[in-house]
C-alpha cells in the first residue's frame, strides 16, 4: 500500500478535528523552536512562508495541546472548534486531503524528477527496478510505531522512527513525493487494505501527517516555499 491510499482509507470525518490538533501541536512546537534556538530559520516566521501568510497559524505556539508521549500526538485539552488557529489548519488538512485524492494512481517513470531533485534521497533509499522507481520503505506496527528505513553511508543504517527527521536535520520536500512511499509491516510484507483493522491507524496517520506536510499542505504551498526560502538544506 503507498502512503497516499492510506491517507485515502483513513482519514475520514471521525478522526480528522484529531488530526487538525495533532499538526498544530507539532507546529507550534516548530515555531517556538525557531524563535528560541534556531535564528537561522527566522525568515520563515518573518517571510511568512510555510503555507499561507494568515497569522492565524502562527497561533499553533499558543494553542491549547498536550503531548502525549505514548501516541507521539497532541490531543486538546479544552474546546478548540471556533479557535481561529484551528479553523485555519482544517481549512489547509481539507485542501490536502483533496490534493492527495486527485494524485496518479502510481507515480509514472517521467515523474523521477520528484525524488531525483529531492534533498531525501539523501536519507533513504531510492533505487530503479526494471525501469520503474523504486521508492522508499515505511513501516508500520499494529501498535502505530511508524519507522523508515535509512540510508547506510548517511549513518542511521537500518530502520529509524520518522519522528526524528524534522525540519532541522531533512531539507525540504514535497508532500508528493511521500505519497509515494511505500507502506510495509514489520515483517515487510506490504500492507493492505484488509490489514488496517488490526492496526492503529489514526496513530499512524498522525505520523505520516506531520512529516508530509512540513513545508506545505498544496503544491503551491510548496513551490510557494522553495522559490522564497534561500537557506534550504
Amino acid at each position: 500500500m503507498l502512503v497516499k491510499d492510506f491517507i485515502d482509507n483513513t482519514l475520514t470525518s471521525d478522526n480528522f478535528n484529531k488530526m487538525v490538533v495533532n499538526l498544530i501541536g507539532h507546529f507550534g512546537t516548530m515555531v517556538r523552536e525557531i524563535e528560541h534556538n534556531r535564528p537561522e530559520f527566522s525568515q520563515i516566521m518573518e517571510r511568512k512562508l510555510l503555507w499561507t501568510d494568515d497569522n492565524a497559524l502562527l497561533g499553533a505556539k499558543d494553542f491549547p495541546a498536550k503531548y502525549n508521549a505514548e501516541y507521539g500526538m497532541y490531543f486538546s485539552t479544552e474546546a478548540y472548534e471556533d479557535n481561529p488557529t484551528f479553523l485555519a489548519f482544517k481549512e489547509k488538512l481539507t485542501q490536502f486531503q483533496e490534493a492527495v485524492k486527485a494524485l496518479p494512481a502510481e507515480i509514472s517513470k517521467e515523474d523521477e524528477g520528484l525524488i531525483k531533485t529531492s534533498t531525501l534521497r539523501n536519507l533513504f533509499p531510492v533505487e530503479k527496478e526494471d525501469g520503474k522507481v523504486q521508492m522508499p520503505r515505511i513501516y508500520v506496527s499494529k501498535d502505530g510505531n511508524v519507522q523508515i528505513l535509512t540510508e547506510e553511508n548517511y549513518g542511521f543504517n537500518g530502520k529509524r522512527d520518522l519522528d526524528f527527521y524534522d525540519m532541522f536535520n531533512t531539507g525540504v520536500y514535497s508532500f508528493e513525493e511521500v505519497a509515494y512511499y511505500e507502506l510495509n509491516k514489520e515483517d515487510g510484507n506490504s500492507l493492505e487494505t484488509a490489514d488496517l483493522k488490526d492496526f492503529d491507524c489514526d496513530t499512524i496517520l498522525g505520523h505520516l501527517l506531520v512529516f508530509m506536510v512540513r513545508y506545505g499542505y498544496t503544491a503551491a504551498d510548496f513551490e510557494n516555499f522553495v522559490e522564497n526560502f534561500d537557506i534550504i538544506g
